[in-house]
């Protein structure tokens, strides 16, 4: 990998991971287990990206933005903001349920945004 990716090959970079089989699966994975989409991709970005996910200012809101677009073109509805695992590069992000699922069954309650991190 190269020392710094641009700005927009940044952005590719991120699409062309999240929107991939194993990203799409790995975020409703996580949203199904009540956890933001974002935190299902994390490990894949940092895996595929290296430190410059980590290092990029822009990179968790390009890929938090990215995985927001594919929950909603596959039909799942925002039901907040979830906190991530403390391993991920991400802090926190967009808790998604499928059309039609109740609330109740996420994890929204135990997986609550922390004023600090």
């Amino acid at each position: 990998m190269a020392d710094s990716l641009t700005g927009q090959t940044l952005v590719k970079s991120l699409e062309r991971a999240i929107d991939s089989a194993e990203g799409v699966k790995a975020a409703v994975r996580a949203a199904n287990e009540g956890l933001p989409a974002l935190a299902g991709v994390d490990a894949m970005l940092r895996r595929q990206l290296g430190a410059e996910y980590a290092r990029a200012d822009s990179a968790t809101w390009w890929a938090s933005s990215i995985v927001d677009r594919i929950m909603r073109d596959m039909g799942f509805i925002a039901a907040g903001k979830g906190r991530c695992p403390v391993e991920c590069v991400a802090v926190h992000g967009t808790v998604w349920r499928p059309a039609g699922a109740p609330m109740s069954t996420l994890g929204i309650v135990r997986n609550p945004l922390p004023a600090w991190r």
